[in-house]
């Protein structure tokens, strides 16, 4: 079994590996937050995150897939050289198998493909991460506007919620005053 047979099975239209899809660099544009459309940013970020997080099930399970297909070309390699060693009555030491199975071009076709999709991994391993910490961001800003909008602010701090309490009936009572006194006069 070769690995250009391998990929040709991938490429046909029942293959389980979609050929076009979401780029990783348009993906990575869906990072950005527009603090002037949040609403846009919270309707969008359910939809992206989902769909790094599909991608990167695929790669993932490609990249088994080639894990799989690199240990069949080596297996394949390793029965072609001892069977050609066999029949031309050569001995042949475990060390010089293994290193012609690295010399050979299938071999090393196979872990190159496993070698990019590991790369793939990690990338939209990364993306899919950002994509959680987008959603953390979307949170922390939403809630800034709602405190900005609203005029609530939470304190941070110890202490934050007496004096807010302190100053909230600070205010009240100058407003009782100040009512009181156009009433009187």
């Amino acid at each position: 079994m070769s690995i250009k047979r391998i990929k040709r099975e991938r490429e046909t239209e029942n293959s389980p590996y979609p050929v076009s899809e979401i780029s990783y660099e348009e993906l990575e544009k869906g990072l950005r937050i527009d603090e002037y459309a949040l609403e846009d940013s919270w309707r969008e970020q359910p939809e992206l995150f989902h769909r790094v997080s599909k991608k990167l099930a695929l790669l993932i399970s490609q990249r088994d897939d080639a894990k799989h297909d690199l240990a069949l070309v080596e297996a394949e390699v390793d029965y072609e050289l001892r069977t050609a060693a066999r029949e031309n009555e050569i001995k042949i030491t475990e060390k010089e198998v293994e290193a012609k199975k690295l010399q050979d071009k299938g071999v090393e076709e196979a872990y190159k493909n496993l070698s990019f999709l590991n790369l793939r991994v990690a990338e939209f391993g990364a993306l899919a991460d950002s994509f959680k910490q987008r959603s953390s961001a979307l949170i922390r800003l939403t809630d800034l506007y709602l405190n900005e909008h609203y005029n609530e602010r939470e304190p941070k701090y110890a202490g934050g919620r007496e004096l807010m309490d302190r100053k909230d009936k600070e205010a009240r009572e100058d407003l009782r005053r100040k009512r009181l006194e156009r009433e009187r006069g």
